[in-house]
């Protein structure tokens, strides 16, 4: 018996985000891996990510690795303390 959740899934999210037409065949599927294999999609991280976070590229095993790690946090300066006034 198939869940409720993959009966949504085929129904709704896979038309409407294109899923059956790329993934209705296994001859599609091996036509999309090939095109993959001889142009990669980028593999960076994207740009916007690199506000909150560090980013260092390196390489392993000739494969490119990309280390992410907080930003230390920007210390604001003490706001003056207010001003003294005399009560009468």
């Amino acid at each position: 018996m198939v869940s409720w959740q993959v009966r949504l899934i085929e129904s709704v999210a896979l038309p409407v985000t294109g899923g059956k037409k790329l993934y209705g065949s296994a001859e599609r599927v091996r036509a999309q891996l090939a095109r993959h294999r001889v142009r990669p999609e980028p593999n960076e991280p994207p740009r916007w990510l690199s506000r909150g976070v560090r980013v260092a590229a390196g390489r392993h095993a000739g494969w490119p690795v990309y280390e992410v790690t907080p930003r230390p946090a920007r210390r604001r300066p003490a706001a003056p303390p207010p001003a003294l006034t005399e009560r009468d």
